[in-house]
């Protein structure tokens, strides 16, 4: 599909016979003047191809992205590749902040507490690179797990004051 664009036999003869019924007068303001079935056909389908967009996500951590790259050459000629890096330092800081203001603490520890989980995302990667060096183990730190880390951090909260009120 990546490559040409097509589902093979998405359509019947049926149904692409009603599509070609309602793109003729698309087809003939494109500027197309001989109406074939295999002209409108491909004016059909390449305005699809035009018009429809794709996300693919996958991790390039292990061998799968490899082997799926290898199995379908198509991902790499085909697609555009976004890299997601690190977030910078103010962007850890801003979302926790979104998080933690979310918690109901005292409105005086936000800052405070939102630098600190910013640090603790940086070191941890520092320490994974490190750890990469030395050992030749690569342990992946990425914002996803800052997200939980938030997450995680919000529910010990609401745990802690559910058993102080209890």
């Amino acid at each position: 599909m990546l490559n040409s664009g097509l589902v093979p036999n998405i359509y019947n003869g049926e149904e692409l016979s009603k599509i070609r019924d309602e793109i003729k007068r698309p087809f003939k303001k494109a500027g197309n003047t001989i109406e074939t079935p295999d002209a409108m056909n491909e004016f059909f389908f390449n305005n699809i191809k035009d018009n429809l967009h794709l996300s693919i996500c996958m991790s390039p951590i292990g061998a799968a992205f490899r082997n799926y790259t290898l199995m379908y050459p198509a991902l790499i000629n085909n697609t555009t590749i976004n890299w997601f890096m690190g977030w910078p330092a103010s962007a850890l800081t801003e979302v926790a902040l979104r998080f933690i203001s979310k918690m109901g603490l005292n409105p005086e520890l936000n800052e405070g507490l939102a630098d600190l989980c910013s640090v603790a995302q940086r070191s941890t990667t520092e320490n994974a690179a490190m750890m990469q060096q030395e050992l030749k183990r690569i342990f992946y730190v990425t914002p996803t797990n800052y997200i939980e880390l938030l997450k995680g951090y919000g529910e010990i909260i609401k745990d802690k004051r559910a058993k102080v009120d209890a």
